[in-house]
């Protein structure tokens, strides 16, 4: 139930609505390109057989990496691993098919929703991705331009007043494939 509710009140979110169909553009013949109605819909035909198959196939030890960060003993927590994971079975490694992005010509897309709001999008496809030795300066300037009330697009939101709020990201969702940059502003 949480989930459909999670689902349905962000169908009546500018910004996630705005978000959806930048996404379902750039990426059209791929699992990204989902709708809010294809998962309310997926969701509801859900099962309990469904959920703990994709766990199985999904939540093993195959299928994650595991990073320990800190001041320990390395011993300590080697041998506190070994003991909580000795009945885990490592399952098979499960190949996830990459985005492959559709060249777009430059497209103006209108999606109306009743409010007294509206989110603008802009954005297009990146070549970076998280191999690229761009991929960690271009997340760092994202974080400078958009990331906080530091952020130099907030300086231009408080000295203006044109717009709400603005975010956005450069290289978005990197991976090793494609990623994404965009710029939203909500007016």
């Amino acid at each position: 139930r949480v989930l459909f509710r999670s689902l349905r009140s962000v169908q009546d979110s500018a910004k996630e609505v705005g978000r959806r169909i930048l996404k379902s553009t750039m990426y059209p013949n791929h699992p990204y390109a989902w709708t809010f109605e294809e998962a309310i819909k997926a969701a509801e035909q859900l099962t309990l057989a469904d959920i703990q198959k994709l766990y199985a196939e999904y939540v093993c030890p195959a299928n994650m990496v595991l990073s320990i960060v800190g001041d320990f003993d390395s011993a300590t927590v080697q041998e506190l691993l070994e003991k909580s994971s000795a009945g885990w079975h490592l399952g098979l490694r499960k190949k996830i098919q990459p985005a492959q992005a559709t060249k777009q010509s430059a497209m103006h897309i209108d999606h109306t929703l009743m409010r007294d709001q509206v989110m603008l999008y802009l954005g297009k496809q990146s070549p970076v991705t998280v191999h690229s030795e761009d991929c960690v300066p271009l997340q760092l300037l994202s974080t400078i331009c958009f990331g906080s009330l530091g952020s130099r697009i907030y300086k231009v939101r408080e000295q203006t007043g044109l717009f709400y709020s603005a975010g956005g990201s450069f290289a978005a969702n990197a991976t090793r494939e494609h990623g994404f940059d965009y710029m939203a502003m909500l007016v």
